[in-house]
């Protein structure tokens, strides 16, 4: 049993508390709440002893606030003298209340195994955006020569550093969240050796209540206000079941036969009404954000048919995978691995926005082939693999909520294709070769796509507005090569050495284009990211400590003149330790971390953050209770940054940590013996 009282943006006691994501990655948080959780075991033993059943049962309530501070800035390259940019800012306060109930399971007479989860998720919150978009240029070459003659005068004429266009935005919603999960219940056929059966599955129903106000401004004047109420339900279910089935055959043959069949259902109504429209509900009347109107026929008079819309999407899918390994002996010192899925998918949508009202059908068929050689130290492996652009991607919508954001699909999107490779190599060291204490490993893999799926875009000086549209690009690819290093020292062996070096690189393309522009532009970027790091550690009965560092070194340019380079470098060092008295029962951690960073564009970016975390933890009542006090960030230093560059532009976001906080968990085990009979 577990009780804590704790301002955490990682996990709870069990795990569950992982950060807030979003469209442009993980958004750490500053939270506080309460969680409490109760497990409990049992087996019932046979005859012999051995136990023919046990059972884990787990329940989990969790309460929490997240509070989030969130900045953004962004730089999209267009294919012109001048370069868009985007700043953003947003607060939000969100409640949430979690339940969940789990069940694990095994019968050993049926060698049946299983868990089943229950859930529950409610949260309510508010939020405010503050957002600020211009372009320019430090740079004062022409546009290229593609651009209108119009087009060169807008362009020209921009002010380098003038903020074209600005939203504010309120936010309010209310959600809720149930579902039921069973997986991997697996069932190992005693009488037919070699064959198991698995079932997965899972129901969840949503729905969630939003009203939201933005206004968009254009040089300081009012261009666009909505008010909007949306109502949004999503139900989904899956139901899948497996066959395996392995078989030894004669001279090391080994063959494995697994299928698969995959049933997925979404049915979304997301309802969206346009208060704006409302007589009373403009800009200058100040209504309160979470009002809606009296009477139905007047919501009804608001409704926003060119946004709203429904789906009712299922999905078939079958595969049938051969793997078929042919066994190293002693006259054959390699392994042989070939993998040769046969993968169809059957989707039907009843889709309905704007004009569409549509039933569509849609197949798709692949075989993704694989072929490995190995042996105890190296491995080869070439594969193929195929993938659905999404059946939605291609529905001829056009989403413009957002007057400065316009999303569309694209009826002639075509299907992913992607080569791999990859490679291994392991080299034992030492006088005691058999232990396999001391190795060197390098390990290098490389993928390249035929056919990718790409959001392009369409830039409009004019007007400030961003046209985003699914394309398909090629000539994507990425690298990543590593050796790795790890030595015992000393005769009992209790210090060990790690070292890592290890380099990235990734050749990014993609769609970019400006209004007035005949074609898109194919824009690439390219990114080397070589890194070392090492770990130097010491492991007695007592003690444990550890010296660690690394450096990363992101190195980006791009293959038009107007696009900078980028050289920046990530450094980290610090120590790690912990102490038991034994005598005592007590443990005692501590960590101390240098994060640093340099080279880039923004100040915030470019700072030295210490991280300082500590903990002691006491034993009592024969093991049967733990009390852990742990400090994190105790010198309250610690903040969240994110930094990525592709082909269509760069992104620094930074996003306010929790601060320094003080954690005291609790937890007591209670046994019950089994009945003797």
């Amino acid at each position: 049993m577990n009780f804590n009282n704790i301002n955490d943006e990682t996990r709870t006691m069990w795990g569950n508390w992982g950060a807030t994501s979003s469209s442009w990655g993980v958004m750490p948080d500053k939270r506080k709440g309460a969680g409490f959780s109760l497990s409990y075991q049992s087996k019932k033993r046979g005859n012999g002893g051995y136990a023919r059943f046990s059972s884990d049962t787990e329940f989990y309530y969790d309460m929490r606030q997240n509070k989030q501070e969130h900045r953004y800035f962004n730089e999209m390259f267009l294919p012109s003298a001048l370069h868009s940019f985007n700043r953003q800012t947003t607060h939000s306060l969100t409640h949430e209340r979690y339940a969940e109930v789990k069940e694990k399971f095994h019968v050993l007479p049926w060698q049946l195994q299983g868990e089943i989860q229950a859930t529950f998720k409610q949260n309510w919150g508010n939020g405010q955006t503050d957002a600020k978009q211009w372009y320019g240029s430090q740079q004062t070459a022409d546009p290229l020569n593609t651009a209108s003659a119009h087009l060169k005068n807008q362009l020209r004429s921009a002010d380098s550093e003038h903020t074209t266009t600005a939203q504010q935005s309120q936010t309010m919603n209310d959600g809720k969240e149930y579902g039921l999960d069973f997986a991997q219940l697996q069932w190992f056929i005693p009488k037919v050796k070699g064959l198991s059966l698995q079932l997965n599955g899972s129901y969840k129903h949503a729905e969630m209540e939003m009203f939201s106000r933005t206004s968009s401004l254009r040089e300081e004047v009012l261009t666009d206000y909505r008010h909007d109420y949306g109502k949004n339900s999503v139900t989904r279910y899956h139901f899948e079941p497996k066959l395996n089935f392995s078989q030894h055959i004669k001279g090391g043959l080994v063959l494995g036969i697994d299928t698969r069949y995959r049933l997925y259902s979404e049915r979304m109504d997301d309802d969206i009404f346009l208060l704006s429209r409302l007589e009373g509900w403009g800009a200058e009347d100040s209504i309160r954000l979470d009002l809606i109107p009296s009477n139905r026929e007047m919501l009804l008079r608001a409704f926003d048919a060119d946004n709203s819309e429904f789906r009712d999407q299922r999905t078939q899918e079958a595969e049938v995978k051969f793997d078929l390994r042919l066994l190293r002996n002693p006259k054959r010192k390699v392994d042989f691995h070939l993998i040769l899925p046969f993968y169809v998918r059957k989707e039907r949508m009843d889709y309905a926005r704007q004009t569409i009202d549509t039933l569509v059908h849609d197949r798709y068929f692949t075989v993704n082939p694989r072929v490995s050689v190995s042996n105890e130290y190296f491995s080869l492996g070439l594969g193929y693999e195929g993938s659905y652009a999404g059946l939605r991607n291609r529905m001829p919508y056009r989403d413009a909520r957002n007057p400065f954001f316009v999303y569309e699909g694209n009826p002639s999107l075509d299907n992913n294709r992607v080569i791999k490779a990859d490679g291994r190599w392991k080299w034992y060291m030492g006088k005691d070769k058999k232990l396999r204490l001391n190795y060197m490993e390098l390990k290098s893999d490389f993928s390249y796509q035929l056919r990718a799926v790409a959001q392009g875009f369409t830039y409009n000086p004019a007007s400030s507005v961003y046209t985003y549209r699914p394309e398909n690009v090629k000539g994507n690819w990425m690298w990543n090569t590593s050796l790795y290093l790890t030595q015992t020292l000393g005769k009992r062996r209790e210090w060990r050495f790690e070292n890592t070096l290890s380099a990235q690189a990734f050749h990014s393309v993609d769609y970019a284009s400006l209004s007035g522009m005949h074609e898109a532009q194919l824009n690439k970027v390219e990114n080397v990211m070589p890194k070392e790091a090492f770990k130097l550690s010491y492991s007695a009965r007592a003690t444990k400590l550890t010296l660690q560092g690394a450096v990363t070194w992101r190195r980006t340019w791009g293959h038009h003149a107007q696009q900078q380079s980028i050289n920046a470098f990530d450094y980290t060092y610090g120590v790690t330790g912990q102490h038991t008295i034994r005598s005592w029962k007590t443990t005692f951690e501590l960590e101390a971390r240098m994060d640093s960073r340099r080279g880039y564009a923004s100040s915030m970016m470019n700072q030295d953050e210490f991280l300082l975390n500590a903990s002691i933890t006491q034993s009592l009542m024969n093991g049967r209770m733990t009390i852990k006090l742990e400090g994190l960030d105790m010198l309250n230093q610690r903040s969240g940054t994110v930094y990525s560059v592709n082909a269509q532009g760069r992104s620094e976001t930074w996003m306010r940590m929790l601060p320094n906080y003080y954690m005291l968990h609790l937890t007591y085990r209670l046994d019950r013996k089994p009945k003797k009979h």
